[in-house]
């Protein structure tokens, strides 16, 4: 009994051998009795590799990257000034001003451009403030709080 067990056991694992190995694109082939071994390139199908954006913009016609971005500008209300303190940008950007000032945190801020463009509400630490140039021209304002501290200017091209 164990020899038949030893058999079907030497049996099941020779059968689930196989007279050929595959390597990378390289199937080998085990060689009969006074056989030389073989080579053949196997015929591999590559997977579809799927093109990323910068492949893309290289290979098809090209994206217009700016038509999908949001256009606006960052200006940040700390150490009391503006900053940056004048801004020049295109017709129909959106300039946002944000009260970042850690240090005069408990004070509010409440930006006005001469001649009445523009009027924020009154805008406390964190809080923000948008609006957007649609005409070309200088465009100066000031915090009405604190005139003498804090002038910025934003040149619409």
């Amino acid at each position: 009994m164990r020899r038949l067990i030893a058999l079907l056991v030497i049996v099941l694992f020779l059968a689930s051998c196989s007279r050929t190995q595959t390597s990378g694109n390289v199937i080998l082939e085990y060689p009969q009795e006074g056989e030389t071994v073989k080579e053949k390139e196997s015929t591999v199908v590559p997977e579809p590799v799927e093109k990323t954006e910068e492949v893309q913009e290289k290979n098809l016609t090209p994206i217009n990257k700016t038509s999908d971005k949001k256009k606006e500008v960052i200006v940040r209300i700390k150490y009391n000034e503006f900053d940056p303190k004048e801004i020049t940008i295109k017709k129909g950007t959106t300039v946002t001003w944000i009260h970042d000032d850690e240090i005069r945190d408990d004070e509010a801020h409440l930006l006005y451009g001469h001649g009445n463009e523009f009027r924020s509400p009154r805008m406390v630490y964190g809080e923000k403030f948008s609006h957007t140039f649609n005409e070309s021209g200088r465009y100066v304002y000031v915090d009405l709080l604190y005139k003498e501290d804090y002038r910025g200017e934003v040149i619409v091209q």
